[in-house]
């Protein structure tokens, strides 16, 4: 066996000691091997690499070392500094990846549209006479109530739904109600508030029976805050029933 590997076998062997203490053998090492003519078999002069670093145990009296402690004092400090950023910022992005991926500040706000006829119900509820054909719309304010401004992409309507309707929106705030526009994604700055409105009319009344109603608490809305996008859901100024006829199909213009 020729120098390197032969070094390499022994310091192998000592891959539990610290890494100063181990370097420090291994220079003494390499500077004994100098004296040993060069094509010499190192193995039949000094012996295995495993018994030759057991020898250099013994002379320097140093014990096996386990554990997690003795793992990172075998560690080059250099690469534990580095092992260790590296996982406190793989930890760091963890956490903002979490953080930001689950925010969530929208919440209902102080504005909302009723139907074009409509009454109330017994617990504040908005109820809404389903009437095929017939004009419709409903809207709710949506509020960031967070300290860092979101995106507003859209407001899916996914499923079954009594009605067709385009999606408007409108500014709201202290100055009041604008007029609706339709609806491009906008962004919510902290503390402020804008007004959605879906208006359309009354549709695919076979999906629905004599009697039927169908409530909605919440709405939709899709958002995104830095690179995450998800889908929340924003609760009605009051919740809405659309109620279908009692004693005839909805489907009935009469």
């Amino acid at each position: 066996m020729t120098r390197d590997p032969y070094v390499h076998a022994v310091e192998m062997q000592l891959l539990d000691l610290p890494w100063r203490v181990r370097m420090n053998l291994v220079a003494d090492l390499r500077v004994h091997l100098a004296e040993i003519p060069v094509g010499e078999d190192l193995v039949t002069r000094l012996g295995s690499p495993q018994s030759y670093a057991g020898e250099l145990r013994s002379a320097a009296g140093l014990a096996p070392q386990r554990g997690p402690i003795a793992f990172l004092r075998s560690c080059r400090p250099r690469n534990l500094v580095l092992t260790i950023a590296l996982l406190t910022v793989v930890g760091a992005a963890a956490a903002v990846f979490t953080w930001a991926s689950s925010y969530q500040p929208l919440g209902p706000g102080a504005t909302g549209v009723h139907p074009v006829v409509f009454s109330q119900g017994a617990l504040s509820e908005t109820v809404a006479p389903f009437r095929n054909g017939k004009p419709f719309q409903v809207g709710f304010s949506v509020r960031n109530s967070g300290r860092f401004a979101v995106r507003i992409l859209d407001v899916p309507l996914e499923g079954d739904h009594p009605f067709i309707a385009r999606k408007y929106t409108a500014r709201s705030d202290e100055r009041g109600t604008g007029p609706p526009v339709p609806f491009r994604p906008f962004t919510l700055e902290p503390g402020r508030e804008r007004l959605i409105v879906l208006r359309g009319r009354y549709a695919n009344c076979s999906q629905w029976v004599a009697g039927s109603s169908v409530g909605y608490e919440a709405m939709q809305v899709r958002m995104r805050f830095l690179h995450w996008t998800h889908t929340v859901f924003v609760k009605l100024f009051s919740p809405l029933v659309i109620r279908m006829p009692a004693h005839r199909s909805p489907c009935s213009t009469g």
